[in-house]
């Protein structure tokens, strides 16, 4: 049986100011609440933790994935991205641009995962950031959005807070 949240809406979804938001913005909202009770950003979190994440609705939401862009159950749009310095791509800070340089998963750039980040930035959807910082903790910053894209270099480009320079060596690198 499902409840009934407002008049004609669905189950799972709640009317804020006029406007819809379904579980994916609420998941979002509920995500960056949860990271700040854990004291993000500024203090590292361990993957154990955030690959349990936090029940919403009865639903559990992971925050880190198995891969890079990571979307949970449930989500239309990925929730966060990943960094791990000594992995496969070259992600990087670029402080001559203020932004961070993410690689696409892969060279298709029609690949889900690199349309959900496309999509995220045509809908400036907030996303978790999260950079490795020794094997099995990471540290978040958020909100991140995707603001450009780079489809010569096969990257996107995030901005967001002075917090997204977290991880940057001397020669810029991630």
């Amino acid at each position: 049986m499902s409840r009934q949240v407002g008049p004609n809406l669905e189950p799972r979804r709640v009317a804020i100011l006029g406007r819809v938001i379904d579980f994916d913005w609420r998941g979002r909202k509920a995500a960056f609440d949860w990271l700040a009770e854990l004291g993000a950003p500024g203090s590292e979190l361990t993957r154990a933790t955030l690959t349990r994440g936090f029940e919403l609705d009865g639903r559990r939401v992971a925050l880190l994935g198995p891969q890079g862009i990571w979307r949970p159950t449930g989500f239309r749009l990925p929730l966060s991205i990943a960094t791990i310095p000594s992995g496969p791509y070259s992600d990087r800070w670029e402080p001559a641009s203020n932004r961070l340089r993410y690689s696409f998963r892969g060279t298709d750039p029609n690949h889900r995962d690199n349309v959900g980040l496309r999509h995220a930035s045509l809908q400036k959807t907030p996303l978790i950031y999260f950079f490795r910082t020794d094997p099995g903790h990471y540290l978040a910053t958020f909100p991140v959005y995707v603001v450009g894209e780079d489809p010569a270099d096969l990257a996107f480009l995030g901005a967001g807070g002075r917090d997204v320079e977290l991880g940057v060596t001397g020669d810029g690198k991630c």
